[in-house]
């Protein structure tokens, strides 16, 4: 008999959610391309895409931020100008922020480093009989929630408790995880949604709402958009609002004074993190900003700022610590049962830069980093032994359910009973195997087990 084998589906796949704020991201559709030519997207990358490389010798990839890749910055650029050659598309800048580049500008720390997802979105496109796929909205740090179901956005897996900095890893797809392969989506849960009532919920859902509707704007008032049309309006709102005085707009704002004059002369523009802050407190919406709706000012409302958005940094060396206090709790934090997770965790709690603080306290610094990977190697090994322990039970299982029905539980069925149970296979699963099966063979009769090896 002859097999002939399908040639490959060329390069390219429909970008999902194009001109709506639920977009596709580039990541995510570079899955889908490698799904639909039957190729990994190792090799797509490797092989099929002329990338320009400084260093032949260095692997493609190394050392990069593949976050970026969903950015408004050159990293986006390069990938997009050589996955439009792949695919033989002109839209695929739409999958990233590049079209915001001019508006945004660099967005520095407006990404984020960890892959996030909303469960009930990727539940919900299975659930209308279509493919999972990641949104763009997901990759910006300052989203915290989905805007649509008001569910905090997830960046651990539920299985293994993995984090990924990108899904574009050896075995990834959209909507699973890249370490175990689990499923990523579920149907929501009534305690999972966010209270608007709270302080932080209410600016979560601001933020996410207003960055879906800034995803959700057509092409032509993208172009439209700049960082000097908001300075245009906040001179605006300062003098027809607080009778131009810019330092009571800068306390209403809660903005430094010097950041607001150095927008007001032209000297610098608001990054990406301060028009997020301004949009909450003012009440504009971050699309009425960057387009200086002159309405807008109708809908001033200085709010509050929740307390643990967008923290000052003080100067350290202006500042005075009680040196003693910090030496003596950091000696506690190395005795207790919770240690800090890393040196740079105590620096984060003590408010002091981390490489200041070690100068100080060198012998404190080695002692807290040996108790944090201590900590952290024994959480790993926990969590080693419980999935065993539960793999374990599972292969038990299994087996007295096959020499229950007369089978001999052989390698092979075994495994299919495990994938039908949805357990990822390893490749240290054959050695737990064969522990179950002589363990439990061990624990019957010697006429039983040649009976079931006969069947």
């Amino acid at each position: 008999m002859l097999f002939v084998i399908p040639p490959r589906a060329p390069f390219n796949a429909e970008p999902r959610g194009l001109g709506t704020w639920q977009r596709q991201r580039l990541s995510s559709y570079l899955l889908d391309v490698a799904a639909a030519a039957r190729v990994s997207i190792r090799k797509i990358l490797r092989y099929h895409v002329a990338w320009r490389r400084y260093e032949p010798e260095r692997p493609f990839g190394k050392s990069m931020r593949l976050e970026m890749v969903n950015g408004p910055g050159p990293l986006a650029q390069m990938w997009v100008s050589r996955v439009s050659l792949l695919v033989g598309r002109d839209d695929i800048d739409d999958l990233t922020l590049l079209p915001f580049a001019h508006a945004l500008g660099s967005a520095a720390g407006g990404l984020s480093p960890r892959r996030r997802w909303c469960p009930q979105c990727l539940y919900n496109d299975v659930a209308i009989g279509g493919l999972p796929y990641e949104r763009l909205l997901w990759s910006i740090s300052f989203v915290a929630v989905c805007p649509l179901h008001l569910t905090p956005l997830v960046d651990t897996c539920p299985s293994c408790g993995m984090w990924q900095r990108s899904e574009l890893s050896r075995r990834c797809l959209s909507g699973f995880c890249g370490a175990c392969q689990a499923w990523l989506g579920r149907r929501r849960a009534g305690n999972d949604t966010a209270e608007p009532g709270e302080l932080m919920a209410a600016y979560e859902i601001w933020v996410a709402k207003g960055f879906a509707n800034l995803l959700a704007v057509e092409r032509d008032s993208v172009a439209k958009m700049s960082r000097n049309n908001a300075i245009e309006l906040l001179r605006t709102l300062i003098v027809t609002s607080f009778g131009g005085k810019a330092a009571e707009f800068a306390e209403a704002a809660q903005l430094p004074l010097g950041t607001l004059y150095e927008w007001l002369s032209g000297k610098t523009l608001p990054k990406l993190r301060y028009l997020v802050q301004l949009s909450w407190v003012l009440g504009i919406p971050v699309v009425s900003l960057l387009l200086g709706y002159m309405d807008a000012k109708a809908q001033l409302d200085c709010r509050d700022l929740p307390p643990d958005v967008h923290r000052q940094k003080l100067p350290i060396m202006r500042r005075r610590h009680n040196w003693e206090c910090i030496e003596r709790r950091l000696t506690e934090s190395i005795n207790s049962s919770t240690p800090y997770s890393s040196w740079a965790a105590a620096a984060r709690a003590e408010g002091i830069n981390r490489h200041f603080l070690q100068q100080r306290f060198p012998e404190l610094a080695a002692r807290i980093r040996d108790a944090g990977f201590q900590r952290r190697h024994e959480a790993a090994a926990a969590r080693e032994r419980a999935v065993t322990y539960a793999l374990e039970t599972a292969i038990a299982q299994c087996m007295k359910n096959l020499i229950a029905r007369g089978t001999y539980p052989s390698k092979r069925k075994v495994e299919d009973a495990l994938r039908e149970r949805g357990f990822y296979l390893r490749f240290s699963v054959v050695k737990v195997i064969r522990s179950v099966r002589n363990k439990l063979a061990s624990e019957r009769p010697a006429q039983g087990r040649r009976c079931a090896r006969r069947r």
